[in-house]
This record gives C-alpha cells, sequence and structure tokens, in this order.
C-alpha cells in the first residue's frame, strides 16, 4: 500500500510528518529545522510543551495550559434520537478548524460505544493491538488486568506528535473520547512553533476540519479524573465493568470516513 503511495507520488516522500525518523528514513535527508534541529526547540514550542507534560520525573502544571481561542456557544440539537441529547450542547471552535462538542451524546450511546469498543472490539482479528500479540487479544490482557495495571496503563500512555497526511483523504477526522481526560495538543505550525493544549474528556467529540486538518497533534498524557481540576467525574452506566475500565483509562474512537 505505502509502495503505491509513493510510486503516485513521489513528492510524498518528503513531507514533514510529525515522526522525524519515518519521515528522515523515507527522504534519505534530515529536515533541518523541522524534525531534526528540535533540541533548542523554543520552551513554548509544541515539541517542548509535549516533552514536558510527559514527563514523570516531575509533576507537569496541567492548571496553566495555553488555551485555543475558543469561540463558545450554547445550541439545542432538537433531535429526535436516542443518541443525540436535544439541549444543552456546548460547542468550542477554533477559526482554524478545531471543534469541539460537549455533552453531544446520551449517556446510553456512550454506554453502548463503550461496551462495543472494550468487549466486542478487542475479539476481532483487527482489534489485536500489535504483531507481538498476534492470536491475544486486548480482552485477553484486560481479563488479567488488575486496577494498578489498568492505572499504570493509562498514566503511561501517550501519542506522539504527528499529523494524519499519510492517505488521501480531505474529510474531516472525528474523534470520541471515553474515559479519562486525555491532554490533547495541536500545532500552529511545525514542531518547533506554538501550539494549544486543551483536555478532551469522557463524551467529547472533536473535529479537526479546514487548516487544522493536517496540523500537527499529540495527546502526551492521560490523566486521572483525581489529578485534574474543572473535569467533569465520570457518572456510573449500568454496566460496572466499563465504569471501572473507563474510571483509570482511556478509549479514544476515530472517524476517518463516513459515508452518507
Amino acid at each position: 500500500m505505502f509502495r503505491m503511495i509513493t510510486a503516485l507520488d513521489p513528492e510524498r516522500l518528503y513531507y514533514n510528518t510529525g515522526n522525524s525518523k519515518n519521515t528522515e528514513k523515507r527522504s534519505g535527508v534530515c529536515m533541518a529545522g523541522k524534525n531534526c534541529d528540535l533540541e533548542n526547540a523554543p520552551a513554548d514550542s509544541l515539541h517542548a510543551r509535549f516533552k514536558y507534560f510527559k514527563r514523570k520525573d516531575i509533576k507537569p502544571d496541567f492548571s496553566k495550559l495555553n488555551a485555543p481561542d475558543f469561540q463558545q456557544k450554547i445550541i439545542d440539537t432538537n433531535v429526535d434520537s436516542w443518541m443525540i441529547n436535544s439541549s444543552g450542547v456546548k460547542v468550542l471552535q477554533t477559526k482554524s478548524g478545531l471543534l469541539i462538542c460537549k455533552n453531544l451524546f446520551s449517556k446510553k450511546l456512550l454506554q453502548r460505544l463503550g461496551e462495543e469498543a472494550l468487549f466486542e472490539y478487542t475479539k476481532t482479528e483487527v482489534g489485536r493491538n500489535n504483531l507481538i500479540n498476534v492470536g491475544r487479544t486486548l480482552t485477553d490482557k484486560i481479563v488479567n488486568w488488575s486496577a494498578d495495571d489498568i492505572l499504570k496503563q493509562a498514566n503511561n500512555s501517550s501519542i506522539g506528535i504527528h499529523r494524519d497526511d499519510i492517505d488521501y483523504q480531505i474529510a474531516p477526522i472525528m474523534t470520541i473520547s471515553l474515559g479519562c481526560p486525555g491532554l490533547f495538543q495541536i500545532g500552529k505550525g511545525e514542531r518547533d512553533e506554538e501550539g494549544y493544549e486543551v483536555f478532551l474528556e469522557h463524551g467529547d467529540l472533536c473535529i479537526l476540519d479546514g487548516p487544522d486538518r493536517s496540523a500537527f497533534h499529540a495527546v502526551p498524557r492521560i490523566l486521572s479524573f483525581e489529578d485534574t481540576t474543572g473535569v467533569e467525574p465520570l457518572s456510573a452506566s449500568d454496566n460496572s465493568r466499563l465504569d471501572a475500565y473507563l474510571r483509570q483509562s482511556r478509549i479514544n474512537i476515530s472517524l476517518r470516513q463516513c459515508k452518507n
């Protein structure tokens, strides 16, 4: 698949994706000033802030985030559906295309999504998380995890700085967050330039569109509900096993492209 893409577009070899090693391996050159020359990146750059928030030797100050300049509004969807709340939806939107919707999805839908993601999807062939675990699904590991193991996994999890430009899709990227809050970063330009930070909470719909569709972004840290202020606690559902997992970990559901 990758060979076919590069054959169609040789210039793609030089695209500056978020993974410096992969970019340099494909191009055979150092992306000077972009991926290689980051040791002296400014303290307020996306790269430096990512490293800061990932640190385990100190406790980063999560109360001082460089928040996006959101336009905020409360809307009523007036949708007659068990999946969507009809009123009280909070919409946060930037001019560059980042959009976050809070309280859009019903508790029933969030529970259904969590159950499908955790207990059903993980049993499938495509639900196996990497080659090391071929023949062993994520469900197998969840059965043997203690609460302490899950909490440690949540606190140690992160998504590195990257761009979603590996395919030829221009449709917006949508994600649904379940469980513990994740610190989301999105860049204004390159990795050595400034970025923004915002918490994605349980039930949040995050959309990357417009210029932000191809922006660098990352999740440097997943926090427990106790370690964050101003974040709504997780309310109980009808599934105690799901609740126990989501109180100590996070599920991110990505929607890359939808059919009409």
